[in-house]
């Protein structure tokens, strides 16, 4: 059976400095702490004399697809990182396969499996 990537959710337009535990505090305090398995937040390498910084996107994994589209749902607009002063708003979207605009960060990245098995 394929996996099912319909429980992963992009985030693009995150603040560069911003951590995962930034990330999953904020989601946290939005009320999605108790439906995320877990995120993804690349990192460019570091240099030398300077921290790491995040590639402005990350994945986050829901345990079921109801929770990843009832969150896609209720930010729609957007949100902002609630640690940083950055006016930047976080945007998401849903990670599909080859056939959408989103799929060759997809295939980068492999597909995120739900945590909990359904039958899609």
């Amino acid at each position: 059976s394929k996996p099912d990537d319909s429980c992963t959710v992009f985030l693009r337009n995150l603040p560069v400095r911003c951590t995962e535990d930034e990330v999953i505090r904020t989601l946290t305090e939005l009320g999605w702490g108790g439906d995320i398995a877990s995120i993804t937040l690349p990192l460019r390498p570091a240099k030398p004399g300077r921290a790491h910084h995040n590639r402005g996107y990350a994945f986050v994994y829901f345990h079921s697809p109801f929770a990843a589209r009832a969150f896609l749902i209720a930010m729609v607009s957007g949100f902002r990182i609630s640690t940083r002063s950055s006016s930047k708003v976080v945007l998401v979207e849903f990670i599909r396969g080859s056939g959408s605009r989103e799929g060759s960060i997809s295939d980068v990245i492999g597909v995120g499996m739900c945590a909990t098995s359904s039958n899609g």
